[in-house]
């Protein structure tokens, strides 16, 4: 069986960027289920150089060119399957530098989901907003008050693209969000009332 291999521009032979070629389902271990890294639906394409799965070569080129030309190379550092072998202090110096590779693309992404907001490219947004979203919830966990701006770009893209429900159930994770942490302030509130 041959795999088809196109790059985000479309173009087979250019070998200066990621590739997505189909998923062989005989090496795939038992058990596992690979999702799209867009829109969660089964994945049937991986990426040739980073530990990512797609549904189809339209959500590989959208995440290329949205967020993972960028940050492919440090995804691939945080995949990795962590080394046993070491002390306890390198172990936690490991893990301290893994923190700050995630809080630096946790800025990365942000930044770029927001700057394609402003030029009106709410399909491209979207990479950055969910990996923004992903790279939270490692640093900060599940209900941290810290994903509110990425549920908040997130809904914003949405509403550019014109997907009302998904946009509301983001602003309503929002706002659960902001009010299950008083402490968090004002400011997130009325930042989610003054965009929405």
């Amino acid at each position: 069986q041959v795999s088809e291999s196109v790059s985000p521009s479309g173009d087979s032979k250019n070998r200066g960027t990621m590739t997505a070629i189909a998923i062989s389902q005989l090496s795939r271990p038992k058990g596992v289920r690979y999702e799209c890294e867009i829109c969660g639906k089964p994945a049937t394409l991986e990426c040739s150089d980073c530990p990512t799965y797609y549904c189809t070569h339209e959500h590989f080129d959208i995440d290329w060119r949205g967020i993972r030309h960028l940050i492919a190379a440090d995804v691939v550092v945080l995949r990795e399957r962590p080394k046993l072998i070491g002390s306890e202090e390198e172990r936690e110096r490991r893990n301290e530098e893994l923190r700050a590779i995630r809080k630096e693309l946790l800025e990365l992404c942000t930044e770029q989901s927001q700057k394609f907001l402003v030029q009106g490219k709410y399909e491209l947004a979207v990479p950055g907003a969910l990996q923004s979203l992903k790279f939270a919830i490692e640093i900060y966990g599940g209900e941290a008050k810290e994903l509110v701006p990425s549920y908040l770009l997130l809904a914003e893209a949405n509403l550019g693209l014109r997907r009302l429900k998904i946009a509301e159930e983001f602003l309503s994770l929002a706002n659960w969000n902001i009010l299950k942490h008083p402490q968090a302030g004002s400011s997130m509130m009325s930042s989610l009332q003054r965009n929405f």
